[in-house]
């Protein structure tokens, strides 16, 4: 599989239409220090942005669960990853680097930008888990998250999807529930 290769234009503006629908999603967050079969992140949701061609679109997520005045949950950041195959109109791009994931996306037809700007409507999934690519790497955390049961701690995520001509930069922070057992937090989800 070749590697992602750096775009002609690397300058996508942060889309102040983000995170429409947004939801987010970690298990597994209490085995660190080594790598956890069976850990699996996801993040969905859509965004306006401006038009891309997905079949040439590639991924680079700096920051996956970098939690405030912690720093990064995952291990082997930034992952990359680039266009694998287009089934039914949603095109998977596959990690190359970092913990294995497939990021899928869909357009959803045009839409009007915050800005006023036309653009187009994406549907997005990042799976993180080490089935989702033929590396079969599976996810690293580095320690567990910095907060108890039924608390919440704030995490950023933050990722770049980018055709080589266009490209829009995703970037959040927002509370994540943590849920487990007293200190132990086992599972994170997004409000």
């Amino acid at each position: 599989m070749p590697s992602p290769s750096p775009s002609p234009n690397p300058t996508p503006t942060p889309d102040p239409d983000f995170p429409e629908g947004y939801s987010g999603h970690a298990t597994r967050t209490n085995e660190v220090d080594e790598p956890s079969s069976t850990a699996e992140i996801r993040i969905s949701g859509r965004v306006c942005a401006d038009a891309l061609d997905l079949g040439a679109s590639s991924l680079v997520v700096s920051q996956l669960l970098d939690e405030a005045g912690s720093g990064e949950l995952v291990a082997d950041l930034p992952m990359q990853a680039v266009f694998s195959v287009e089934i039914g109109g949603t095109f998977f791009l596959d990690c190359t680097t970092g913990p294995s994931c497939t990021l899928s996306l869909q357009s959803l037809g045009a839409c009007t930008k915050t800005n006023g700007d036309p653009g187009e409507e994406l549907s997005y999934l990042l799976k993180v888990d080490r089935s989702q690519d033929e590396r079969a790497v599976p996810i690293t955390y580095l320690r567990p998250p910095n907060c108890v049961d039924r608390g919440t701690t704030e995490a950023t995520v933050s990722f770049t999807i980018d055709d080589g001509v266009a490209g829009v930069a995703l970037s959040t922070t927002d509370d994540w529930r943590c849920s487990g057992r007293g200190e132990e937090v086992r599972q994170l989800t997004t409000p």
